[in-house]
């Protein structure tokens, strides 16, 4: 079973996309958690598309990630933010390609109100981002097996770049991703993301943490 974790603090206005989207998996063997970070008002569209609920205390994405897994069935975790898309192949192809590895990774179509464009992912490589404090791997896509994401856990002092941690986290202990070739997300590309500003103080702070943490 995989379990499908959509992440939010509100609703932004595409909420009920994003849960359409994992409704609509070419998979059968998957439950939806809605997991909101301190607003119980969101459990409306838990009530509404018959998911399971978990609330959070409202102090970010690893918080309100940790106690979503808690209560998770499934073997395998897929993450979805409330302003990304899963494609109706997601958990299908990212399951078939996942293999022994605790963690897949594909490509994705990003997406504004000026067009579109497909990103693929290059080969994960833990030099690369050390060098360059930055990922190139698209997070919107990736699939944990979760007896691994549960031994690693998500850091609770990260506050952003919280994929950037496991993926760091990860290749240091010598695991290995998988990659398909595949699109399995489309991600919506707006000003209100917090890596709109990639090397911001805030964020390249948070790296240096996560890089000095496992080097």
């Amino acid at each position: 079973m995989v379990t499908i974790i959509i992440t939010a603090e509100k609703d932004r206005g595409w909420l009920d996309d994003a849960i359409k989207s994992a409704l609509n998996q070419d998979f059968d063997n998957y439950e939806i958690i809605l997991a909101s970070d301190g607003n119980p008002d969101l459990k409306k569209y838990a009530d509404k598309y018959k998911l399971k609920f978990s609330l959070s205390e409202g102090e970010g994405f690893t918080k309100n990630a940790n106690k979503a897994i808690e209560i998770s069935k499934g073997e395998y975790i897929k993450f979805l933010s409330d302003d990304d898309l899963l494609t109706s192949n997601c958990l299908k192809d990212l399951i078939n390609g996942i293999g022994k590895n605790p963690l897949a990774y594909a490509n994705a179509i990003n997406f504004n109100e000026g067009g579109e464009s497909i990103y693929k992912s290059p080969p994960a490589d833990l030099n690369f981002l050390i060098k360059y404090k930055s990922s190139n791997l698209h997070d919107a896509t990736f699939l944990f097996k979760k007896d691994i994401l549960l031994k690693t856990g998500f850091d609770e002092k990260v506050k952003n770049c919280e994929f950037f941690d496991i993926m760091i986290n990860y290749l240091s202990k010598g695991y290995e991703f998988s990659y398909i070739d595949k699109i399995v997300c489309r991600y919506r590309k707006h000003t209100g993301q917090s890596s709109h500003i990639p090397k911001s103080p805030e964020r390249m702070q948070v790296k240096n943490y996560i890089i000095n943490k496992y080097t």
